[in-house]
């Protein structure tokens, strides 16, 4: 999943679509970074995974509700895909999810509950983005990981 730009693939991981998951992909994704950057790019790439993670079983939540009970006891549960890979210094999130629609940042107003996390990602991301692969939907962003990383090699220090 993780696309031949990453060289290392640190993560690919499926997690139920169910909101009790979305602890469980940050978990991960902190073992996945941890000794890779500093702690407070970790925190910044798994708060990157919960917005997106949450986005994708919001999604399918949303499509799930508006179909026929019938239809729903002979569909497969459905699965949010999550990878995370690195090369060169970036380390690039994805999400997959059977839902095709396009992600949009929404313009939340102050007392909203939601609706901020794309503007988020968007945000603490380098870039971001968001394509259709193998019939699902893989929403992407990619951290640029500090010179001082223990990948980068931390020269500030005496030889």
């Amino acid at each position: 999943m993780v696309t031949a730009r990453a060289s290392v693939v640190l993560l690919r991981q499926d997690f139920p679509a169910k909101p009790e998951s979305v602890p469980s992909a940050r978990r991960a994704a902190h073992s996945a970074v941890a000794g890779l950057c500093d702690e407070e790019t970790a925190q910044v790439i798994v708060h990157l995974v919960s917005e997106l993670v949450t986005n994708a079983i919001q999604a399918i939540t949303q499509r799930l509700a508006r179909t026929p009970p019938g239809a729903q006891a002979t569909a497969a549960p459905p699965v949010v895909t999550l990878a995370l890979g690195h090369a060169d210094g970036v380390v690039r999130i994805e999400v997959a999810d059977p839902i095709l629609r396009a992600p949009a940042v929404r313009v939340a107003h102050e007392f909203d509950e939601g609706g901020r996390g794309l503007y988020l990602v968007a945000l603490q991301s380098r870039c971001w983005g968001w394509e259709v692969r193998a019939h699902r939907k893989i929403v992407w962003c990619e951290v640029a990981l500090r010179a001082g990383c223990p990948t980068h090699g931390d020269r500030s220090g005496p030889a």
